[in-house]
């Protein structure tokens, strides 16, 4: 322990003294029992070394915290996936503290690196882990029933999983706590957030497109009952009128593919991307906390000090490469994106020369009135509209494609995750 943290004053109510730029680290077994840790944990915590290790995580456990947090969070790792959560402990002397933690399996059980929260997210967190725990309090809710709660509820707030929630507050809390401290963010993290909300700008440009379609679902039946009408001469028009439906209902199923959140393009790179800047952050945090601890001391009487060290180190390094992976997945599924937005363009071009022919046979039937000219001015307004929010999703398309290039380098380059953390180990 530094001579700066043991004079950390510890009041005797409210908040636990911890400070933004410590982290520290707790390894438990796979039933959640405390095997080690280091000095910022004993100290925040302020439980004796010999009453802590050999005890269950949970003598730190708050009453404010919802069950819903632990069921996910359990269900998550040991499934065998890593988690970030927002988490509220209380010291053994009363006092709480908050902490953003990342839990990670290892082998043997779990390993739990935390930071302390910064950003304004926390608020928004605080305000809705309260109203779920008054929820559960109030009807009794089960863990599962509570956490089924949490995600719908995050949904609301337009995150449709709890990885998408996660990936964001750590990149969220990592951004904050290195502005915090007068650090310059690394390179990696601005092109995270390009390609994040170009991504969701094509999103919502596509359900906007999906909208339209919907709306003019009766234009090919319009077209039918008008070339009834025309008798023989409507012939043509009841083709293309039969042209048009298969094309827009073929766009229609291709807009719900594109976008299904069980693999559709558009689901697949925005998952890509949310674990790909969850590990990049991890790698950094865990690689920081293996420096940090590498220089503590006094803590041989309680622990396997050079294990401890060889373990935090492994688990950063294998976290490196699998962030590398991750950015290589990113850039496979930034293309997948661009050929489904190439595949849409092509859709849409052929329902344009479905309009065209239609417009053709327009004027070549002069004598039906107002009827077809009707119809023909509303497949120009809709292509109109379509045409312009293509054009959207095609931009935004090409800055997917340009970002995932510059954030390969961002993350290979001297100031990258995978670079740092092999400068550190040597």
């Amino acid at each position: 322990m530094t001579d700066s943290a043991a004079s950390l004053h510890r009041p005797s109510q409210g908040e636990a003294p911890f400070r933004v730029g410590e982290l520290f680290f707790s390894r438990t077994d796979g039933r959640g029992v405390i095997a080690s840790g280091n000095t910022v944990f004993q100290r925040v915590a302020d439980h004796p070394w010999d009453k802590m290790i050999g005890a269950p995580h949970k003598i730190i456990r708050h009453k404010d915290m919802p069950k819903a947090v632990f069921h996910l969070l359990w269900s998550t790792i040991k499934a065998g996936e890593p988690i970030g959560a927002y988490v509220k402990n209380m010291a053994r002397d009363g006092l709480h503290y908050w902490v953003f933690a990342v839990v990670t399996p290892i082998e043997g059980g779990y390993l739990s690196v935390r930071l302390k929260p910064v950003s304004p997210l926390l608020k928004t967190v605080e305000a809705e882990y309260a109203a779920l725990l008054a929820s559960e309090r109030k009807d009794g809710h089960a863990p599962e029933v509570s956490a089924k709660m949490l995600l719908e509820r995050l949904a609301e707030m337009g995150f449709p999983s709890y990885r998408a929630f996660m990936s964001h507050a750590l990149a969220a809390e990592f951004e904050a706590r290195c502005n915090a401290l007068g650090r310059t963010p690394p390179p990696w993290l601005a092109p995270f957030r390009q390609i994040s909300a170009a991504v969701g700008d094509v999103a919502e440009q596509t359900r906007e497109l999906s909208a339209v379609f919907e709306s003019i679902r009766g234009i090919p039946y319009n077209m039918r009952i008008l070339a009834s009408r025309l008798e023989a001469a409507g012939g043509p028009i009841s083709v293309i009128s039969a042209n048009y439906g298969i094309l827009s209902e073929e766009i229609g199923g291709w807009m719900r593919s594109f976008a299904d959140e069980s693999g559709g393009a558009f689901s697949d790179i925005r998952r890509a991307v949310e674990q790909a800047l969850f590990q990049q952050c991890v790698v950094q945090i865990q690689q920081e906390m293996a420096s940090a601890f590498g220089a503590e001391t006094g803590l041989e009487a309680h622990m396997d000090v050079a294990a401890e060290a060889r373990m935090l180190k492994a688990q950063a390094t294998a976290y490196d490469s699998e962030a590398q992976d991750s950015m290589a997945m990113v850039a496979r599924q930034a293309e997948r994106f661009s050929m489904s937005v190439r595949d849409m363009k092509r859709l849409i071009t052929g329902l344009g020369a479905t309009r065209m022919m239609c417009k053709i046979e327009g004027a070549r039937l002069r004598n039906t009135g107002d009827n077809l000219t009707s119809v023909i001015k509303q497949l120009d307004q809709f292509q109109e509209n379509i045409e312009e929010r293509l054009q959207k999703i095609d931009e935004k398309n090409r800055l997917v494609q340009r970002t995932a290039c510059s954030l390969t380098s961002a993350c290979n380059d001297g100031n990258g995750a995978g670079t740092a953390l092999r400068t550190a180990a040597e």
